[in-house]
């Protein structure tokens, strides 16, 4: 796979995310609230951080094209690591589960359409 299709899955990925996170921040019922949600002020409270990390230089290399290869690559070896280290905490949740349906979900890969 080349290393410019990675980086665009890995930009829908991110991008993705931040979709899913703003529209679920979004999601509000419809009458009027007289007071912030729960939501509001969870995203009130960490506005200047959210806004850090949109600008981090990783990410606007990511989205522009810009960053390095090696810089990507670096990340995708880093990425591997954290999912394997993951997956053996999921696993570990699983075999301490209370609920077989509930360790079978944490055994299950997403693919599957598990956890």
């Amino acid at each position: 796979m080349s290393h410019i299709l990675i980086q665009s899955t890995v930009m829908r990925r991110l991008c993705g995310l931040r979709v899913l996170a703003l529209s679920f921040a979004l999601m509000v019922p419809c009458c009027q609230a007289t007071e912030p949600s729960f939501s509001d002020e969870l995203w009130s409270d960490i506005r200047p951080l959210y806004e850090k990390t949109l600008k981090h230089p990783f990410l606007a290399g990511l989205s522009d094209g810009s960053l390095a290869r090696s810089r990507f690559q670096y990340y995708l070896v880093q990425d591997a690591h954290y999912l394997r280290a993951f997956a053996k905490v999921l696993s570990v949740l699983a075999a301490k589960a209370p609920r077989a349906e509930w360790a079978i979900t944490l055994n299950q890969s997403p693919q599957n359409g598990g956890f």
